[in-house]
């Protein structure tokens, strides 16, 4: 059973160019994957801190924000033009 169908070549281009595109975002994705596990398995936790992503890390880590922000050790933004030129200006 052979079905075929004709595409016109432009169509055809514009498929090619799209498959080479998600291959080529697939193997950046699967790189930074490796990467982030490398990070993971050298990753040095503090004293007492839980597994990154666990429940039990998101407790711990707004516990120490909220820590550092009594101790004025936060940055207040009164508007989003002053954190967008904060964040402009670490680059």
């Amino acid at each position: 059973m052979n079905q075929t169908i004709t595409v016109p070549k432009n169509e055809f281009q514009d498929l090619v160019c799209t498959v080479r595109r998600i291959e080529q975002l697939l193997s950046v994705l699967l790189d930074e994957e490796e990467e982030a596990r490398q990070h993971k398995a050298t990753y040095q936790y503090e004293h007492g801190e839980p597994e990154y992503g666990s429940k039990e890390w998101w407790e711990w880590a707004d516990k120490k924000g909220i820590e550092a922000a009594r101790k004025g050790k936060s940055i207040t933004f009164k508007t989003n033009r002053e954190l967008i030129d904060y964040l402009d200006s670490l680059r």
